[in-house]
Parts: C-alpha cells; structure tokens; sequence
C-alpha cells in the first residue's frame, strides 16, 4: 500500500467484501455537515449491544448514510473497546467508506468519537492535528480496516 501524508484521508481503494453496501445512498452527507437529522427508524440493528456515544454513531450513520446495511457492535471477550460497548463497525469499502470515515472524523466532538480507522490509516482526537497515520499490516482485509470503517466513542 502506498504511504500518504499524514493530513490525507484513506484513499478510495476497493477492498473485496461480502459485506459492501450495494445501494445508492438517497442523501448524501461530506465532512462538512452536521450530525444527520435524518430518520435512522429504518436502521440496520448493530451486531451486539452499544454504549450510549456508540448508539449515537450508530444512529447518525443510519441518518446520514441509509445506504450501510451492515453494522457491528459489542463482542464478548474482546477486551478492547468492542468488549466494552464503545465502538462500532461500519461495513462499507471505497469511497463510500471514505465519505463515512470523514464524516465521522469531522462530527468526533458531537458523536463522542474518539477514534476513526479505515483504509490502515487511523486518526484519534488526541493526535487529531497530525491527520490521517499509517497503521501496521495487521494481516488480512478486516484486521487492516479495509472493509469497514471503525469508529470508537468515550
């Protein structure tokens, strides 16, 4: 994979998955908006159960991108922020990830989002200046976020 600047959002490369949208989203939401106001009654339930910020990403992602038919949640076990209820998973490649991933980064404050990674590239509000950073191969498409968006709350 190709080494981008630390400022660049993850690039729009397609990673094969099963679990890719295939819809057209009906609205569109960029990096520049608001939290959706949009009806998430209609939303997708998440694999597992969801902290209260989670929730509310959870929520806005089905406003804003009606599109994602695929979420997941908490995991028994998992002793990181899915074992505790504070992250979700957005099943999405490409661009679509990318719009998704933006969006998340530029609402964090409103969400409770403390956390974005797609694409092998991560940004977190405590180093939020610094951009999008590369992450280590973690081993196949999943591991290395390529076939969804992660995002962790507080």
């Amino acid at each position: 994979m190709a080494t981008a600047t630390a400022s660049a959002a993850p690039s729009p490369t397609a990673a094969p998955s099963k679990a890719t949208a295939t819809a057209t989203p009906t609205t569109r939401a960029t990096a520049g908006t608001s939290v959706a106001s949009g009806s998430a009654a209609n939303c997708p339930k998440s694999s597992g159960w969801l902290g209260t910020n989670a929730e509310r990403v959870h929520q806005a992602s089905c406003a804003a991108f009606p599109y994602v038919t695929t979420y997941g949640g908490s995991r028994a076990g998992d002793p990181g922020p899915h074992g505790t209820g504070h992250a979700v998973d957005i099943m999405v490649t490409g661009a679509q990830g990318s719009e998704i991933a933006a969006y998340m980064r530029a609402n964090a404050s409103k969400l409770g989002i403390t956390e974005v990674i797609y694409q092998q590239k991560i940004w977190t509000t405590q180093r939020s200046s610094e951009g999008w950073r590369p992450m280590a191969d973690r081993g196949s498409a999943t591991a290395n976020h390529m076939d969804h968006v992660h995002v962790t709350t507080s």
